[in-house]
């Protein structure tokens, strides 16, 4: 009898911060951090105590971060264009991935001037991802909105963008731009080329040529003077498409990089397909290309067609 009572005694000690740290598990799990349990000595039950009651406010800090990336989320992709625009002579579809909760991709459809009729595509990338370059992004479009859709002069808006971000962000932070600006007109068009990848042009029979520019990329040097290019006349049926490096830099399980042939020939093969079709190839090509290889950059992209 005595050693059966001695064993339940030992059992109602041993089993006492068991069921205790069971308790504040199940009061974590209903969202309750402001638990503890208290230390019950320096035993193994006792150090996996002092471990849970350090854990609790890691995991609670946590958590908070994950909301707090969760509404940067939110609110950055309410600062993409919600739908593609309908602009007369043009068929025109934006698609933007991020790599991680928040990015440093950029793009837009600004009307140009209150006669609605020019209007221009503009696409940028910010260096690295994350916070820090969705906020770069985030200052960038307020510049770029503050005057564009007034109708200034693009090459002026673009000079006192770049003078902001010099003198807003830190060195070493950058952002690549593209502006494409289309008339529904004319078959004319017009670009300008901030350090950003040439526009991808294929024509009804599949032929292939670039729009480039010779600038620098916004942020680097102060009071740079900016050049725009053109015109340059498309053909009906031509698809236009602006992209981000994410492109043709994602890279699959063997190291390899998607590359810009392979996307060139995306565009080939559906060419005469709707716009928005055209975006989603695109992405299913990288995709599939990168395979399990984990993404590490933003995915946008602008595709137009003359209609």
């Amino acid at each position: 009898l005595i050693v059966i009572l001695v064993a339940l005694f030992i059992s109602k000690i041993v089993s006492k911060p068991i069921v205790a740290l069971s308790n504040a598990t199940t009061s974590i799990s209903l969202g309750n951090f402001d638990v503890s349990v208290k230390n019950s000595g320096k035993d193994e039950i006792g150090e996996l105590t002092r471990n849970f009651n350090s854990m609790v406010p890691q995991l609670k800090e946590r958590l908070e971060m994950q909301e707090t990336l969760e509404v940067a989320k939110q609110i950055q992709q309410c600062l993409l264009p919600g739908e593609n625009p309908t602009f007369a002579g043009w068929d025109i579809a934006g698609k933007c991935m991020y790599c991680d909760a928040t990015g440093g991709d950029y793009y837009d459809f600004i009307q140009a001037t209150d006669d609605d009729k020019n209007l221009r595509l503009v696409l940028g990338d910010v260096t690295g991802h994350g916070i820090a370059a969705a906020l770069m992004m985030a200052t960038a479009r307020s510049l770029l909105r503050g005057g564009v859709k007034c109708g200034d002069d693009p090459v002026q808006r673009l000079y006192d963008v770049n003078n902001s971000l010099v003198k807003d962000t830190p060195l070493g932070w950058f952002m690549t731009f593209y502006c494409l600006e289309l008339s529904a007109d004319s078959s004319e068009i017009r670009w300008i080329s901030a350090g950003h990848d040439a526009a991808i042009v294929v024509a009804v029979d599949g032929s292939v040529s670039e729009f480039d520019g010779d600038d620098i990329p916004l942020g680097v040097n102060e009071n740079w003077a900016f050049t725009g290019k053109g015109p340059a006349t498309i053909a009906h049926g031509s698809v236009i498409v602006l992209g981000t490096d994410g492109i043709w830099e994602a890279r699959n399980t063997k190291g390899e990089m998607y590359d810009k042939p392979r996307l060139i020939e995306v565009i080939q093969k559906n060419r005469t397909r709707a716009v928005e079709d055209i975006c989603d190839a695109i992405v299913d090509a990288v995709l599939e290309f990168c395979g399990d290889a984990p993404r590490t950059d933003d995915i946008t992209m602008i595709v137009a067609r003359r209609s």
